[in-house]
């Protein structure tokens, strides 16, 4: 009885066409598996498309006739029944979402960026914990946040007030800026430092006339009045720590 041929006895060329063969009687169930989950994941995105379809198409189509420029410069006011599509504006809500916003960014960019250079300069255990801790704001749900400052700012002020929203979004912000801000300052060359500190200048003084600056390299160093520092502008790093002094 002779032995069943195997792959290694085959060529090359009859390996490539049994190969193609057994592709062949193959590629029909693969094809029909294919076709059946694209039909699948299709009808799964219009599923949840259609929901937010329907949405916009009811507010553009009944919100579009009341959109005017009075509806943004005026205040909410009572429907009555001789008119009630006396529903005023949103004006309040612009200025309270400018005001809210522009004291989370006042409370928290300063603070956000202090923190990320003390994280960028500093590789001590106080430096680890306060990193973990920004850590860890990071993924905490905004939900707890709002509940921090209703419990703890809303209640000992007696009332909601634009200080106690600004405040639980700048809580917010905060971590993302510190962390934004510790990556950028981290970018920065490390032999810019070295040398800086090699001539003698204090860890302040590199970071107000190195490091801040050269993340600034598109804007004019007025203070100093020197043109911007780039990487590889060593002689304006010089100018700037010999002019604050060492």
């Amino acid at each position: 009885m002779s032995n069943p041929t195997t792959h290694t006895d085959l060529s090359a060329d009859d390996r490539r066409v049994l190969i193609q063969e057994r592709a062949a009687k193959t590629r029909r169930a693969r094809v029909i598996r294919g076709r059946a989950f694209f039909t699948v994941m299709t009808l799964a995105f219009l599923v949840a498309v259609l929901p937010l379809g329907s949405v916009l198409y009811t507010l553009i189509s009944k919100g579009t006739g009341f959109i005017s420029w009075s509806f943004f410069t005026t205040v909410p006011t009572q429907p009555s029944l001789i008119d009630q599509s006396a529903i005023g504006g949103i004006s309040n809500a612009i200025v309270g979402t400018l005001l809210v916003i522009g004291m989370a960014a006042a409370m928290s960019i300063p603070v956000g960026v202090l923190v990320g250079l003390f994280l960028a300069e500093r590789d001590t255990r106080p430096a680890n914990i306060l990193r973990s801790m920004v850590g860890v704001m990071t993924g905490l749900p905004s939900i707890l946040f709002g509940i921090f400052s209703l419990v703890y700012i809303v209640s000992a002020m007696g009332g909601y007030s634009a200080f106690a929203g600004s405040l639980a979004l700048a809580m917010m912000m905060l971590p993302v800026v510190a962390r934004s801000s510790e990556e950028s300052f981290r970018a920065v060359p490390s032999t810019l430092r070295e040398a800086a500190l090699a001539l003698g200048a204090r860890r302040s003084v590199v970071a107000r006339s190195v490091i801040i600056p050269t993340r600034r390299r598109r804007r004019r160093y007025r203070r100093l009045r020197v043109r911007p520092l780039v990487l590889t502008d060593s002689e304006v790093i010089l100018k700037n720590i010999i002019e604050l002094g060492v």
